[in-house]
Formats: C-alpha cells, structure tokens, sequence
C-alpha cells in the first residue's frame, strides 16, 4: 500500500507539472517581457515580415499592407529584433531553410547608412524575399545603391525581389497609381498571380528551364511593364476656304487612362529578362546568358475615328475623308549595351520571330533551345526554351528585322506594317504611308452625293473597319512576339544595360473626292495640298541596368 502511494504521488506531480507549463504554440507567443518574446519568436520557425525602422513612414505603411493580405506568422520592425547586432540576428533568421522571411526597407535608409547593403546581400544569397521603396534621392545616388543591394535598377519606385525556384525581380514605377497595389497584392486583387495589374506569382511565361537546382540558383527573373495609352487631336469640324489642316499631334498617358476621352491607341507590352551568371561557380571559366523576350500584355491596339470635311470652292467642292488613329506601324526596339559603352561580352545565340518572308500561314511558334552543363566547367547546351504563338498572317503583315551588333553594343529592331487594308487592296503607297483611299466604302458615291446615309460632314464612307471580315484586322490589334538570347564566354559581363522600347507610329490619312465633271476619288493629298496624309510617333522607353558581379 505505502508503495502504491508513492507511486501515485509521483504521477499526480508529473501531471502537475504537466498542467502548470502546456506545450502550446500559440501562448508561447504571447509574453509580458518584450526582450524574451523577440528571442523566442525568432528562435521558431516560421513566417516573418520585418520591416527596417527609419525615416520613411511608408514602410510601415506597406508592411502593414503585407500583412494584411499575406499574414505572415509575426511581423515585427528590425529594432524589435533580440540581440545587440541586429544585423545578425536578421542574417541568421534568413539562412534558417525553414523560415519564410520578407524585408521591406527604403533605400534612403541605406544611402544615409543606417544600414549596410552587405545586409540585404545576405538576406537574397539565403534566398529570402526583399522588397525595397526607392522614391528618394537622386537617380544616379539610388542606381548606384540599387545596383549594390539588388544588382538591378530601373528607376524610381518599388522593387521585389522572391524566390519560388529562381530570384524574381519585379519592378513598380512611383509614377504608377496602381503601384502599391500591385506590390502588395491590395485592392480587392488576388495575390501571388500575374496579370497586368498584379505581381509576379506562378511561372506563366514562355520560360520554362528544366535544368539543375544549382542553375537556378544563378538565375534572375526580371518582370518589366510597358503601357501607355495614346490620345490623338481629332478633326470634328467643317472648313470653307483653303484652310490647312492642324498639326496631327498625340499626348501619352502611363499607365492608366483619361477619366474624359476615349484612347486612340494603346500599347500594353509585358517583358522578362533572364539572366544567369555561372560564373559563381567557375569564376575563371564561366558563362553569363541573358535572355530578353516579350511574355505578356495585349499588344499593340489602336481604335480608328474619321470625319468629313467640306471644302467650298466653286465649282470643285471637294469633300475630303479624314481617318486617323490609322497604324502606320508598330515596332520594338532591344538595345543591349556595356554600361561603361566600351566592351560588351555578350555574343549573340539567336532571334526571334526568324520567320522566312514567304510563310503564309496564320500562326508560328518559336523556341529556341540553350542550358546548362554544371560540371567542372559551366558551358551553355541542352534544354532551355522559350517561345510563344505569333499570331500574324503574313500575307496580310510585314515585319522587318534591322540589327546593329558592335564590340560595346547590340540592337534588334522589329517594325510591323500592314500589307493589305480593305478587301485585300494592298496597304502602303510608294512613299510608305498607308493609303486611305483603299479604305474607301464601295457605296461612297451614294453616301456622299445621293445622301443615301445623310449629309455630308456626318456619314463614315470608310469600311465598316470593326466589322467587315474583308478588312484586315491585324490592322487594329495583334500581338508582335521577339526576344534576343545572347551569352558569354569565360568573362564577365559586368553592368549591362537592356534598353527597351515600343511604339508605333499613328497616322492621319484618307481620300478626297470631287463632283464637278464627274465625281472622282482620290488619294491624299488634296489638289491644293491642304489635306495630306502625316504620321505621329509615340513610344516608350524603359531601361534596365544588371551588374552581373552582384549574384
């Protein structure tokens, strides 16, 4: 009996203790002594956001955001960090694989030296996620502290970087309204997926590498958006007398378009630029690749309007069809150069779209194959693809491909242009603007002259250009697919710019047609040359720069 009793003592005191100190996770969370909390939370594994303590009130603003949407395990500032080197706290934090670890800081903090680029260095190199505010300063001061933390810069905004397999490097310009938004995930979007007003999430693209893990790791994924809406001066009146025409002009808008009229034309390019460095691991045998391709957007776009105008002058009176918000073409312009303009290594592999001029069918898929060998000395081969459908008929589109490659640069330019308008009437004239007349409604003379439509001034003797499936449709909307792939041999690349644009030229044609004698069309221009046909260039540039001794 008194062993029985000893023995139930015992486990009445085990299970005291048992009950006085539960393992539970969620209340070791929760303590009265900050210091002891902060060691403890960051001794377990988990999902953290840390966001830098410093002058700009915006990166708590964006944490916050962050965490509304992502909610992290914990999210504390880096002065709550435990320990007298935070730096090191924050650098273990980061190299502990279980962790899922996001910063946010702005680079201001960094170029004033509150904190030291080595940091976030450390933080990327263990394959955490970093997000960094980049309003402040002058352009040459942040692309001098962007190229140290990230190896990347673009311009002012915001920059990300995660890491699903490879680095991914997506890129917000300040200038953007919905930038925040789309850095965050805010505003009704759903995070962690990629359309054009989201961040980079789940691969989508024409890039899908099946090689190593180690390759990988020298991969950067760089998102890179260019859109802009196109406003045109319209024409919406009646002339008597020989009056000329006012100057054909156009006014852009980034990113998002005017609350008070509708677009002419509208260019939504999406691009990504891989770009490996194998040289970590073969510093004095490696190779660096740069791939440069477009992997998303709605094209090129453009919404035709026209007028008639009268033009009083016994016994002519001419009438003339304007029509503008016509593409005269669309282009895009790669230009890969040495950041010091003196010796680029990159030599190039390829091209795309490489297509013979005599293809005729509707639709071509390009892919070019490049990896990696991971041995003792890194070399490009085997399987490394990226290509997308071209939907474009060439009997009804030219493209032309002009390329300039140079010991410190190298440029590819591609331009689109229509070869046929309505009903298979070829497009260009000899002075290589579209010709309006072609454009021309069959029933023109009964809509001018016969008023079977109305008066003149208000009808449309154009083709029905939305509708009419004997108008070519490539004309208002397609997609232009390129990319350059390009690599290095036992050297390294250093800074390399990649310098994008896309445009497209809009133009303002159309015909003019007179009914004294006989009623006759014509071809711009006009018999006094006050109506002519004139182009508008509009386009935009963005410019990437990547050191690749940052990795």
């Amino acid at each position: 009996m008194k062993t029985l009793f000893v023995f139930l003592f015992v486990l009445l005191a085990f299970y005291s203790c048992d009950m006085d100190d539960p393992i539970n996770a969620e209340d070791s969370l929760v303590t009265t002594d900050k210091e002891t909390d902060a060691i403890e939370l960051t001794a377990q594994s988990g999902s953290y956001l840390i966001w830098l303590n410093g002058a700009s009130a915006e990166t708590k603003k964006i944490a916050d955001q962050l965490q509304a949407v992502n909610h992290y395990d914990k999210a504390l500032s880096f002065n709550d960090l435990p320990g007298v080197d935070k730096s090191a706290t924050l650098v273990a934090m980061a190299r502990d694989t279980l962790n899922d670890l996001t910063i946010v800081g702005n680079v201001a903090d960094f170029i004033a030296g509150t904190y030291t680029p080595e940091m976030i260095q450390d933080v990327r190199h263990n394959r955490q996620g970093v997000i960094l505010i980049a309003n402040d300063s002058k352009g040459e001061d942040l692309k001098e502290q962007m190229l140290k933390l990230f190896g990347l810069y673009v311009d002012k905004g915001y920059y990300k970087v995660s890491f699903p397999r490879e680095q991914r490097y997506a890129y917000y310009d300040v200038n953007d309204p919905d930038a925040l938004k789309k850095l965050c995930g805010t505003g009704g979007l759903i995070p962690n997926t990629r359309d054009m007003f989201s961040a980079p999430g789940p691969t989508d693209d024409p890039s899908a590498p099946e090689v190593t893990a180690r390759a990988l790791h020298a991969m950067k994924k760089i998102y890179i958006s260019n859109r802009f809406y196109v406003y045109t001066s319209d024409y919406k009146y009646h002339m008597t007398g020989y009056e000329s025409l006012l100057p054909y002009t156009a006014e852009i808008r980034n990113y998002v378009p005017r609350d008070d009229k509708r677009y002419d034309g509208l260019v939504d390019r999406e691009w990504t630029i891989d770009v490996y460095n194998l040289r970590i691991y073969a510093p004095t045998n490696g190779d660096n690749m740069i791939a440069v391709y477009s992997s998303g957007g709605n094209g090129f776009s453009n919404r035709l309007d026209n007028s008639l105008v009268s033009l009083d002058n016994p016994p002519m009176y001419e009438v003339w069809a304007l029509i503008w918000g016509l593409r005269n073409n669309a282009y895009t312009k790669i230009n890969i150069r040495d950041g010091q303009r003196s010796q680029l290594n990159l030599k190039l592999i390829d091209f795309a779209p490489g297509l013979p001029e005599t293809e005729s069918t509707i639709g071509h898929s390009y892919s070019k194959s490049v990896g990696f060998d991971l041995g003792v000395s890194p070399v490009l081969k085997g399987d490394y693809c990226w290509g997308k459908s071209i939907t474009y008929q060439l009997s009804e589109m030219t493209r032309e491909v002009t390329r300039t490659i140079t010991d410190a640069e190298m440029e590819y330019c591609w331009k689109w242009y229509p070869e046929t308008l309505f009903r298979g009437s070829k497009a260009m004239k000899a002075n290589g603007m579209i010709d309006g007349a072609a454009m021309i409604s069959p029933a023109w003379y009964d809509i001018l002259y016969d008023h079977v439509a109305g008066t003149p001034g208000t009808d449309n003797v154009f083709c029905d250009y939305d509708n009419d499936l004997q108008f070519n449709q490539n004309l208002l909307n397609y997609q232009q697919e390129c990319a350059i792939t390009a690599r290095t041999t036992g050297a390294s690349a250093g800074v390399v710019a990649v310098e994008i644009t896309d445009g497209m030229a809009l133009q303002r044609g159309g015909a003019w047609f007179t009914s004294w004698g006989q009623a006759v069309l014509h071809p711009l221009p006009s018999s006094a040359g006050t109506a002519y046909d004139t182009t508008v260039d509009v386009h935009k540039t963005t410019t990437v720069w990547i050191d690749y001794n940052n990795w």
